[in-house]
């Protein structure tokens, strides 16, 4: 994870702002566009940026195992669930990710009592705009003024039970899901994917002994937080610009 969120600030140093968790052009995710920044160029250079993630030649890279995004503790949930449409070749199994962005919460804020933001559409739990890599996002590190140390960029999503492992390539299958990213709005290691409505709500979690999960924060710094922490400011924690006050000592 500190590989990925020092890959996302090279990313940022070199465009000016972060990259969406999900290329609405292409549905390709930010998995692939900050490759160059973790020293992983020549796989980067095997996609093919103007066709979907589901052009076959993009699918061929999930054969590629990236070890950064892959928890060492999982040894089960390491390729696709979504079966033969993310394979390559007809019969070969796809890598997966571990690590996902914050489409920030989904809730009510517990500074304001307003609803959290969130772009309905009517799909997988719908999808929270106030985190630092969304659906068609380019969010500068200025504007996250809940401040970047107090902002989670990346969680962990590693529970074996989760049911929601798809190809590393795959920002989305439409703009209306995420796969790359996550609502912050279920307690870790709780909620799995339903198989029909809540892909956006699936929890971060691990199979860590506790059930918490690790994550990365907007000034590049990871912790690992218990599944104990207060929901209030686990979802203040997701939220960039909503005006919470939160501590750090959790």
């Amino acid at each position: 994870m500190k590989q990925m969120a020092l890959a996302l600030h090279g990313y940022h140093d070199a465009n000016k702002t972060l990259p969406p968790a999900c290329n609405p052009t292409n549905l390709l995710s930010f998995h692939v566009y900050i490759l160059p920044f973790i020293d992983q160029t020549p796989a980067f250079n095997g996609f093919d940026l103007t066709v979907p993630f589901s052009n076959a030649t993009n699918i061929a890279q999930g054969l590629i195992v990236i070890p950064a995004y892959v928890c060492p503790a999982q040894d089960t949930e390491r390729y696709t669930l979504y079966g033969s449409g993310e394979w390559a070749g007809g019969t070969t199994i796809t890598y997966t990710a571990h690590y996902y962005s914050i489409d920030g919460p989904k809730g009510t804020n517990p500074a304001t009592g307003a609803p959290y933001l969130m772009k309905i559409t009517g799909v997988q739990g719908d999808i929270a705009t106030q985190g630092m890599l969304g659906m068609a996002t380019s969010v500068k590190l200025v504007q996250t003024s809940n401040g970047t140390s107090n902002t989670i960029m990346l969680g962990e999503h590693s529970w074996t039970t989760a049911n929601s492992y798809r190809i590393w390539v795959r920002g989305a299958f439409s703009v209306n899901e995420l796969t790359s990213a996550r609502n912050v709005t279920n307690t870790m290691s709780s909620t799995g994917y339903n198989g029909s409505n809540n892909f956006n709500d699936v929890s971060f979690g691990s199979m860590h002994p506790t059930k918490g999960a690790h994550f990365a924060f907007g000034d590049g710094t990871v912790r690992f937080i218990a599944p104990s922490i207060n929901f209030g400011t686990y979802l203040s924690l997701a939220s960039k610009d909503g005006g919470e006050t939160v501590s750090l000592e959790f």
